[in-house]
C-alpha cells in the first residue's frame, strides 16, 4: 500500500484531520510557508553548495527564500502540515487508548530501546527521551533546508507540543533548545498544577 494512503486512512481520517492542513503534495501556495535561510551565513553557504539552484527563489530582505518542492522520499520530511494538525494526532497519543494506534502499539512505540548488550539508550522507535524542568519527554526533531520543527510528548503531565518554523536548521541541538525555551512555562504550570493538588 503506498504510504502516503496508509497515513491518510489509518490517521488522518479517523482523527478528521482536514487534507489541506496535513498531506503529501504540495498545497495551495497561499496556506503553505515559504522556507528561509539567511542570506549571509555559513549555514546558507553550505546549503547552497548542497542543494540545486531549482531549490531557491529570490533572496528578499536578506533572506535567501527556498523554493516550492517536494521532497525525496515521503517518509523523510515529506509531510506538509500545520502545528493545529500535529496538535491533534499528539492529544490522540496522549490518551490511554488512541484512536490511531492500539494500545500494544503505542506502548511499544514509546518503549525505551536497549543496545545489543541490554544496556537502555534514550530513544525509543522513532523517538527521543529527554527531560525538561524534570518532566520527561518523548520528543522528534526535524530540519532541514528552509525548515525545522520538533514534536514533544509530555505523557505524566498530558502535555504535547508542536514547534514549526520556516528557518534552515539541520542539527538538533539547536531545534531542541528552541523547543526548550517555548515548552518551559508549560512545564512548570502543569507541575504547579499537579503539586497543588497533591498537596493537603
Amino acid at each position: 500500500m503506498d504510504y502516503a494512503e496508509y497515513v491518510e486512512q489509518s490517521l488522518f481520517e479517523p482523527l478528521a484531520i482536514d487534507t489541506e492542513q496535513a498531506r503529501f503534495t504540495l498545497g495551495k501556495p497561499a496556506v503553505s510557508a515559504t522556507g528561509h535561510s539567511k542570506r549571509l551565513s555559513l549555514m546558507t553557504l553550505v546549503t547552497s553548495f548542497m542543494a540545486p539552484s531549482e531549490y531557491w527563489q529570490e533572496t528578499s530582505d536578506g533572506w535567501k527564500r527556498t523554493a516550492r518542492v517536494l521532497p525525496h522520499g515521503r517518509a523523510y520530511g515529506g509531510l506538509f502540515t500545520s502545528a493545529s494538525a500535529l496538535g491533534t494526532l499528539l492529544h490522540d497519543l496522549l490518551q490511554e487508548q488512541p484512536v490511531s494506534l492500539s494500545r500494544t502499539a503505542k506502548d511499544t512505540m514509546f518503549r525505551q530501546q536497549r543496545t545489543r548488550g541490554g544496556e537502555p539508550i534514550d530513544m525509543t522507535l522513532g523517538w527521543v527521551i529527554g527531560e525538561l524542568r524534570g518532566a520527561r519527554y518523548f520528543g522528534k526533531q526535524g530540519g532541514g533546508l528552509g525548515f525545522h520543527g520538533n514534536v514533544r510528548i509530555y505523557p505524566e503531565l498530558g502535555l504535547a507540543s508542536a514547534m514549526l518554523a520556516n528557518g534552515t536548521e539541520l542539527s538538533p541541538g539547536p531545534i531542541d533548545a528552541r523547543s526548550d525555551e517555548l515548552d518551559e512555562a508549560f512545564v512548570i504550570s502543569r507541575q504547579h498544577a499537579a503539586a497543588s493538588r497533591s498537596s493537603p
